[in-house]
C-alpha cells in the first residue's frame, strides 16, 4: 500500500493494479476494514485511469456488506464522487454525504467535503469555485 500511494499521482495504473492486489489479499484474509480503506483509496485513484465502472461495481457490492456506519460513509462518498463525475448527482445529495462525512472526525475523509464540492464546481464551469 506504500508503494500504491507513492506510485498514485505519477503511475496511477500502477498504483491501481497494486491495490486491487490489496483487495483480493484483504478479501482471502477477511480484513474488512482494510479492504474498505483500500477501496475508498483506489476509487480515488481510477478517476485518471478510467476504471470507473469497476469501482462502481466494487463500491455497490462493498454497500451490501455488513460494515459498520463508518465504512458505509466511505463507501457512499466514493460512489457520490463518480455520480459528479458523471453528472448524476445533485446539491441535496452532495451536501447529504458532506455532513455525514463531517461525523467521522477524519481529517482525510474530512477533505472528501472539498473534492466533491471542487468536482460538482469544476461541472458547472465555476472555476474559481472548483480551485
Amino acid at each position: 500500500m506504500t508503494l500504491a500511494n507513492i506510485t498514485a499521482l505519477d503511475d496511477p495504473v500502477t498504483s491501481v493494479r497494486l491495490q486491487r492486489d490489496a483487495l483480493g489479499m484483504c478479501r482471502r484474509l477477511g480484513q474488512r476494514s482494510m479492504e474498505i480503506t483500500i477501496l475508498g483509496n483506489v476509487a480515488e485513484d481510477v478517476r485518471r485511469t478510467g476504471d470507473w465502472d469497476w469501482a462502481i461495481a466494487e463500491l455497490e457490492a462493498a454497500r451490501q456488506l455488513d460494515i459498520d456506519a463508518a465504512a458505509v460513509i466511505v463507501v457512499d462518498a466514493a460512489a457520490e464522487m463518480f455520480r459528479v463525475l458523471r453528472g448524476q448527482s445533485d446539491d441535496a445529495s452532495r451536501l447529504e454525504i458532506n455532513q455525514r462525512l463531517e461525523t467521522l472526525e477524519d481529517r482525510d475523509m474530512e477533505a472528501s467535503i472539498f473534492d466533491l464540492n471542487g468536482l460538482a464546481a469544476f461541472g458547472r464551469g465555476d472555476w474559481s469555485e472548483a480551485r
